[in-house]
């Protein structure tokens, strides 16, 4: 029997500042709750050291390994979209470790070619869905990065992040092009929805109604 883990992430999510930011407060209940934090007040950066780990660029070895100790055969994983406007600061999918192989600067810009150079050294167990970003660049850089990563980098799907990116998907300006160069491609779409403990994440551009139109 075949079982798909589909939705995953890898690597590193931002900078390495940035990305401690966002997962301080994507994980803080979880570690409240465990008795890492305290949850009397608001945990310092002392207090995060107990929580080290947790920053640390997701190994892709590790993660075939404990998907198999799962007993899970292959794995989806996501790129983040590039974004650099929000709180959050820098973020998108970013290869700290430089475990990848991909050439030059380590930027978000790559976020892409780091997932799918992944799934080139591990095709049995990855499969890639890219990441675009309309208020990142524009639109037109988003239909534009959309085709390279599907024709050039042969990634097979796409993740949109509209309450991270801080935009709705069923703008029809901003993102109903990315919509219909998915379609003419031929791939899934993923949107990011519903709730979030991230606090700089909208949780009214995560409502499943805002896709009756898509």
């Amino acid at each position: 029997m075949l079982i798909v883990d589909c939705h995953t992430h890898i690597l590193a999510a931002g900078s390495e500042k940035d990305g401690r930011r966002f997962l301080q407060d994507l994980c803080r209940g979880h570690f409240v709750t465990t008795g890492l934090l305290p949850w009397e007040r608001f945990p310092t950066e002392e207090d995060w050291c107990a929580c080290e780990w947790l920053f640390q660029p997701i190994d892709p070895a590790a993660s075939i390994a404990d998907h198999e100790q799962a007993g899970i055969s292959k794995t989806v994983i996501l790129a983040v979209a590039p974004s650099d406007y929000t709180p959050y600061g820098i973020r998108g999918t970013m290869d700290l470790a430089r475990v990848t192989g991909v050439d030059g600067e380590v930027t978000i810009d790559k976020a892409n070619d780091y997932i799918a150079a992944l799934v080139r050294r591990y095709p049995d167990k990855f499969i890639g869905f890219g990441a675009v970003n309309p208020r990142y660049r524009g639109v037109q850089a988003a239909v534009k990065e959309l085709e390279r990563l599907v024709v050039d980098l042969k990634l097979t799907g796409l993740k949109l992040y509209p309450m991270y990116d801080h935009y709705s998907p069923d703008d029809p300006d901003l993102v109903f092009p990315i919509f219909a160069k998915a379609l003419e491609l031929g791939i899934p779409v993923m949107v990011n929805q519903s709730s979030t403990p991230a606090r700089f994440a909208p949780l009214g551009l995560g409502r499943p109604w805002l896709l009756d139109a898509v």
